[in-house]
């Protein structure tokens, strides 16, 4: 059964600046969860590690190097069982700390982005699994 689903596993990436953490509302242009709040996140390719991936989506699409993050917490890995899109998901997440100001700097992926506390997030449209993962690693 689970040989036959495709596997997709990927990075989540929350940041944390002071009090609130940054959300980007994905675009219609991405492949999956299109105008769902979600941290920054993307697949792992060529077997890379979860860390490496996390810190090249923050370049790419936020343009944050990793001299200004500090990686606070690294959280265990979450599977789930998509039956709607038939993938079994294993999301790797973490949580970075910026370490100075920096102004977002968006790509294609998202449509827009938004600064807010912890129960403003809670109440964002997210992806399946996002806020039990967010409310884990906070």
């Amino acid at each position: 059964y689970y040989n036959l689903k495709m596997r997709r596993e990927v990075v989540l990436c929350f940041i944390k600046k002071k009090e609130e953490y940054l959300f980007l509302k994905r675009s219609g242009k991405v492949e999956f969860f299109q105008h769902l709040w979600s941290p920054v996140g993307g697949r792992l390719e060529n077997n890379e590690e979860p860390l490496d991936r996390a810190i090249t989506e923050l370049k790419e699409e936020l343009g944050l190097d990793k001299k200004n993050i500090k990686i606070i917490t690294k959280i265990s890995v979450f599977e789930q069982d998509d039956k709607i899109s038939n993938i079994y998901w294993i999301r790797h997440a973490f949580l970075a700390e910026v370490l100075d100001d920096f102004i977002v700097k968006i790509d294609w992926e998202h449509e827009s982005y938004l600064w807010c506390t912890t129960l403003d997030a809670l109440r964002l449209e997210m992806p399946p699994q996002t806020k039990e993962i967010f409310k884990k690693i906070i």
